[in-house]
């Protein structure tokens, strides 16, 4: 009940990082389609929270793209 009303990357990325040690995750709430392409291709692995259907294949686009892995 704790992280109810926050949001969900902020909840995942530290839920992520308590249970594996050494892991270092930056929540990012955006809408994804206003970044420029190439902010994705700093990324060694994107994790993905969203609702959108569109969004996702958006993002897997960027993704393949990129050579970036990402994991829905």
């Amino acid at each position: 009940l704790e992280d109810m009303g926050k949001p969900k990357a902020n909840v995942a990325a530290k839920r992520a990082m308590e249970k594996v040690s050494g892991v270092k995750i930056v929540p990012r709430f955006f809408r994804i389609e206003d970044k420029d392409l190439d902010f994705y291709s700093v990324f060694n692995i994107i994790v993905l929270g969203l609702d959108s259907v569109k969004a996702q294949s958006y993002i897997s686009t960027i993704c393949d793209m990129h050579v970036v892995r990402y994991v829905v």
